[in-house]
């Protein structure tokens, strides 16, 4: 009776395990689909700025520029002040990428498209 029991939990438990994995795969490649971007609505724009002063400043310009709908890849550079920002321009603008870097405590001194 108690091996009875004891495989009937593992059974219960493969099949629950399994069928976790499958709805985050499906999900996931549900948001790829909708997130996909035509390559010629692609721009970058380059943000000189003010105040990073090492890679977590970096990171925190990173991880709030990429927040932005639209932000496909993000590079910053504090030794040379500036933040690089691939973007959709069907779905975000230099202006709103500008406005991320702001919020996350940096001054942007120049835009160039």
């Amino acid at each position: 009776m108690k091996h009875t029991i004891l495989l009937l939990i593992v059974i219960t438990l493969t099949v629950f395990i399994a069928g976790c994995g499958k709805d985050e795969q499906q999900t996931t490649g549900k948001d790829q689909k909708t997130t996909q971007t035509d390559p010629a609505n692609l721009k970058i724009a380059e943000y000189k700025t003010q105040g990073m002063t090492c890679t977590g400043c970096e990171e925190t310009i990173k991880e709030r520029v990429k927040k932005v709908i639209g932000v496909q890849e993000v590079e910053a550079d504090y030794k040379l002040n500036k933040a690089k920002v691939t973007y959709d321009t069907d779905k975000t603008n230099p202006k709103k990428i500008e406005e991320a870097i702001v919020d996350a405590g940096y001054r942007v001194l120049e835009t160039i498209q």
